[in-house]
């Protein structure tokens, strides 16, 4: 049986901060059915449409209620893994999208504020739904879940708390500002200014990783901790507490856990774990993006990263070695490193383990001796003005000699003094021409497309003067500036393979 009429003879008023679903049910309380599941069959509406803000469910109970679709949809909760609640992106598993949970505070003022009036009734606020709001906001009080759905609004007002002053403004406890916060995310102006710029269900993540980069800061080795439980609650405050004043004090709290995590002598790269389990699986993501630059300079700037070596993405330079990683690098041992900045002043811990011992890649190059200072296979390249791989070839074929640990040693880079590189680049353009190149010579590296050849067959032919036709383009003398005439070079192999047959 469906009721004729639309509109109910009983008129419930819809609070701003109310689940669809909770004003349902005060709904079909007030009109004097014995369940929502009735009410819902009576009228023709799908229960769990409502839930989710089916349009045209909502419009049905618009025409019923006389409440707007529009305000009945802001806190329905939709299907799929991300929601919009409020207008707020929110992860599903972020939020309790089934059962109740409720404040009996806030059901006690319900309460208490329908004295006299017959239809008004307790209510459920929409911000107690999100897993980190777990105290009211109003009222300070931890805040109760039931597993299972109400029936009527009323049916919470055994689960309130005597409370006989009157409402308004009272707390029972001063909850934490995170509360607040993420309360006011979803009803009404917020007020971080950093946090308000990012999805909130980026600024929840970000408030959890931030809380466990606290919590290891404490703990080296912290237990596993079950989601959501007292433990967990009060790591996200206290990475609230650290995100809320924006990327400024982010960076130098993580600048001093990176010092800490050195003096207790953890592994290196296990500095960041946090946060790289929490981004790795977000690089195409461009609402994480900010937030990964920001992490990947930051361990660019504090901990030992190799040129390649993927942090996120790869990095392309390196700024720190460990008291090891710089002995192999520089090819001289552990002690003379800790030596040389012992002697300098720069030495942070001389008791911390070898392997945590952080070294600025430029200050250890300073202090090195002269004759010791040997250039890296990257190094190489930049002097030479091409890329690592051909400096490779270079070494190969026996234009350019590589010293110490040979072509590459462990961290994947060669060994080079740079008297060799000079003397190579001084050999290579030594037949250049002075004089303006013509619009007809091109660079080296177009030219081994254009003919056809290995880039060390051209090498070869300017290293050994057999081009009458080289010059220099304007600005750094090296490879990369280097000009030559692809006729030239075509006709010189036309006439080589002449004289072979």
């Amino acid at each position: 049986m469906t009721l004729p009429s639309p509109r109910l003879p009983v008129t419930v008023e819809f609070h701003g901060d109310e689940t669809p679903l909770s004003f349902l049910s005060r709904v079909a309380k007030s009109n004097g059915f014995q369940s929502t599941v009735e009410f819902c069959e009576v009228v023709g509406l799908d229960k769990l449409k409502v839930r989710s803000g089916d349009e045209r469910t909502l419009l049905e109970l618009e025409a019923w209620t006389g409440v707007s679709a529009s305000r009945l949809a802001r806190f329905a909760i939709g299907p799929g893994r991300m929601l919009s609640f409020s207008g707020q992106a929110l992860r599903r598993h972020q939020m309790f999208t089934v059962g109740m949970r409720f404040c009996p505070a806030c059901v006690a003022d319900d309460v208490n504020d329908a004295a006299g009036r017959k239809n008004a009734r307790p209510h459920l606020r929409a911000s107690h739904i999100l897993k980190v709001v777990v105290d009211c906001p109003a009222h300070g009080l931890p805040l109760q879940y039931r597993p299972y759905e109400i029936e009527f609004g009323d049916d919470l007002a055994g689960d309130k708390i005597d409370i006989d002053e009157p409402s308004g403004s009272r707390l029972v406890r001063i909850p934490h500002p995170a509360n607040a916060y993420f309360a006011s995310r979803i009803c009404g102006p917020s007020g971080s200014d950093f946090l308000d710029t990012i999805p909130a269900y980026l600024a929840v993540e970000l408030c959890e990783v931030l809380g466990e980069f606290d919590c290891r800061a404490c703990c080296p080795t912290p237990p596993s901790i079950p989601a959501h439980d007292l433990d967990c609650e009060n790591l996200f405050f206290r990475g609230f507490d650290i995100a809320k004043n924006g990327l400024p004090a982010i960076s130098n709290f993580l600048s001093d856990h990176v010092r800490t995590a050195i003096r207790q002598g953890r592994k290196i790269r296990g500095i960041y774990s946090p946060a790289w389990r929490w981004l790795r699986g977000e690089i195409e993501n461009p609402h994480y993006g900010p937030l990964i630059d920001f992490f990947r300079s930051h361990a660019l700037a504090h901990i030992p990263i190799s040129s390649g070596e993927p942090f996120y993405t790869p990095g392309t330079t390196r700024r720190f070695h460990t008291v090891r990683s710089a002995s192999k690098e520089f090819d001289i041992s552990e002690s003379q490193v800790i030596s040389l900045l012992e002697q300098s002043g720069e030495l942070i811990d001389a008791n911390s383990a070898i392997g945590s011992q952080l070294v600025d890649q430029e200050l250890l190059w300073s202090l090195l001796p002269v004759d010791q200072r040997l250039l890296t296979a990257v190094e190489a390249a930049s002097y030479i003005g091409c890329t690592v791989k051909q400096v490779e070839i270079l070494v190969k074929n026996g234009m350019l000699k590589c010293l110490a640990r040979g072509l590459r040693s462990r961290n994947g880079r060669g060994r080079f003094t740079e008297p060799e590189v000079l003397s190579f680049l001084k050999r290579l353009l030594l037949n250049t021409s002075k004089t303006t190149h013509t619009p007809d010579m091109i660079n080296v590296f177009t030219a081994t497309r254009v003919c056809s050849i290995p880039f060390v067959d051209v090498v070869n032919l300017v290293f050994h003067g057999r081009l009458r036709r080289i010059a220099c383009a304007s600005g750094t003398d090296n490879l990369a500036s280097l000009l030559v005439d692809p006729m030239e070079i075509l006709d010189l192999l036309e006439f080589e393979r002449a004289e072979r047959t």
